[in-house]
């Protein structure tokens, strides 16, 4: 593969066949730009700072150019067995996905939109699995991950996003996103102490989200807040806080419910 043809979405490809060759799902991939950063699971150091085609090769020492884990070989040289497998079952790469299986699964929008999103929004697919000569690493997708967009995404405001006409400030100000300085009772962090701690987090729909998994309702008894603010204070490093705002302009509220801790 020419540098050139490196995209994100290809990068994103890879990076989850590796996390399912080697079960490592606390591995991440951040980008900025044109540039990623690579945290490839424990006992690993963060490979900040690399180009699309660096952490490209990275990765294609881990996967492409090894022996897949359970593997079950080529039929001829069109593709592996678990990608015929896969197709026997009904899953399918994001190309043959057609609006007759989006609309039978509740989602009414242009074909192109739903591309956009799986692209996009980190939108995982069901399996991945080996196609082509060139051992190229394909996406499955089946009609689940077509619900779960459904179900859990905030369609009619991506929709907007992907015709152009809201930016991702205009669509947080729609989502009332903020942010807000809190004082909480570390037991609600999963400390033992009851002493109370200071933290950050984002603001939205009277929840506080301290992480993607951790989130408080705001009239909790255990938690006071302390400042709320349209940005990031510019002494927090915000990262992981915008972070969370885009992945809250992305998902239902609704979708993080059951990470919610309560104070007994």
């Amino acid at each position: 593969m020419k540098n050139s043809e490196i995209t994100k979405a290809k990068l994103i490809n890879l990076f989850y066949d590796y996390t399912r060759i080697y079960k490592r799902p606390a591995a991440r991939i951040t980008f900025h730009g044109k540039f990623a950063d690579l945290y490839l699971g424990k006992g690993t150091s963060v490979l900040q700072g690399l180009t699309m085609e660096d952490a490209y090769e990275v990765l294609k020492k881990y996967t492409i150019e090894k022996k897949v884990s359970g593997g079950n070989g080529y039929i001829g040289r069109s593709m592996s067995i678990n990608a015929k497998r896969a197709y026997e079952r009904g899953l399918k790469p994001l190309t043959r996905i057609t609006s007759v299986d989006l609309h039978q699964n509740g989602f009414y929008y242009p074909v192109r939109f739903f591309r956009w999103l799986v692209h996009n929004w980190n939108i995982k697919p069901k399996e991945m699995h080996h196609t082509s000569a060139a051992c190229n690493i394909t996406a499955f997708y089946d009609t689940s991950v077509i619900r779960y967009v459904v179900k859990c995404c905030n369609l009619e405001l991506l929709v907007q996003i992907y015709k152009g006409k809201l930016t991702m400030a205009q669509a947080k100000q729609i989502r009332k996103i903020k942010y807000a300085r809190v004082r909480v009772i570390d037991r609600l962090l999963g400390g033992k102490s009851g002493n109370v701690v200071n933290a950050n987090c984002v603001f939205c729909d009277d929840i506080l989200f301290l992480s993607s998994k951790l989130c408080i309702r705001a009239d909790n008894s255990g938690v006071e807040i302390l400042e709320v603010f349209d940005e990031p204070p510019e002494e927090v490093e915000s990262g992981k806080l915008e972070e969370l705002a885009d992945d809250l302009i992305k998902h239902k509220t609704s979708k993080y419910f059951k990470y919610l801790r309560k104070w007994a």
